[in-house]
C-alpha cells in the first residue's frame, strides 16, 4: 500500500475499457511475510452495489469480507483456523461490543 495517488492504479491492459485497480490489502502470504500473489483488489468502475474482491481465493463480495474481518477482530484468517487454535481471550476483547454476524 502506498500514498493515495498509488492506490488507484491505471491498468494498462484495460486502458480502452477505462478500468482501474484499487488495491485494498496484501494477500494472505504477504501478511505472513512470505512472497505471494497480487494484492486483494477491487476494480473500478463496477456496476455492482458490492464489488468482488479480485485475487482473493474465494473471490468474496467486499462487504462479506469486511463482515468476516470484523467478526474476528480484524483477523479474517481466524475464520478458517480450528476453533481450538484461535486466541479466544484476545478475540473476545477485540470483538467486544460488535454485533454478531
Amino acid at each position: 500500500m502506498g500514498p493515495a495517488d498509488w492506490l488507484l492504479e491505471y491498468d494498462e491492459d484495460n486502458w480502452y475499457r477505462h478500468r482501474y485497480q484499487f488495491e485494498i490489502a496484501p494477500d494472505r502470504y504477504h501478511k505472513e511475510d512470505i512472497s505471494g500473489g497480487p494484492p486483494y483488489t477491487l476494480q473500478a468502475p463496477d456496476a455492482a452495489a458490492d464489488g468482488v474482491v479480485v485475487y482473493h481465493a474465494s473471490e468474496p463480495q467486499f462487504v462479506e469480507l469486511l463482515r468476516q474481518s470484523l467478526a474476528f477482530g480484524g483477523f479474517p484468517g481466524w475464520a478458517s483456523d480450528v476453533a481450538t487454535d484461535r486466541p479466544s481471550e484476545e478475540l473476545g476483547r477485540l470483538t467486544r461490543g460488535l454485533p454478531r454476524v
